[in-house]
């Protein structure tokens, strides 16, 4: 569930997550947002790939999924199990993003089990460079971590050279 503080405490909607840390509030993917914005979201760039994923993820983004294409596929490697997903999302601005994500059916005490997750843009918007064009990982915390990490960094106000 996501916190949502009274609207007196709404820190303006450009500042870092880590006012919400200082707050003593957990960060989860969801409170990298707030609808102080106008628009419920921070001002991310339509040329940055995290805008998309977030729009995958079900995340607050300047884009919005128009047609989804799913195939699933199983199969046994050395007696494991291994299933993998494709998709196919494209979006209202023309946006064409595939995301595949791979991973072995095995019992694991990991908090973060290994699987691969790759995410590839098939065409950009006219007129924009979505960048990167491709992004890779090794499990769903890493994809967590860069998914807060660059959502964050998207919405941090600009430095003028002060801590």
């Amino acid at each position: 569930m996501k916190y949502r503080l009274p609207e007196r405490q709404r820190p303006p909607w450009n500042v870092s997550t880590r006012w919400l840390e200082e707050v003593g509030r957990e960060c989860y993917p969801g409170d990298l947002y707030n609808d102080a914005s106008p628009d419920g979201f921070r001002t991310q760039s339509m040329d940055k790939l995290v805008s998309y994923v977030n729009s995958i993820h079900g995340l607050p983004s300047p884009v919005a999924i128009v047609h989804r294409d799913v195939s699933h596929e199983n199969w046994h490697d050395q007696e494991i199990e291994v299933s993998k997903e494709d998709a196919v999302y494209v979006f209202d601005n023309g946006a064409v993003i595939r995301r595949s994500i791979e991973w072995d059916r095995v019992t694991s005490d990991l908090i973060c089990p290994e699987c691969w997750i790759d995410y590839k843009v098939v065409k950009s918007p006219p007129g924009t460079t979505i960048k990167p064009a491709a992004q890779s990982f090794n499990n769903a915390c890493r994809e967590t971590f860069w998914l807060r990490y660059y959502t964050a960094s998207d919405s941090m106000p600009a430095s003028n050279g002060q801590l």
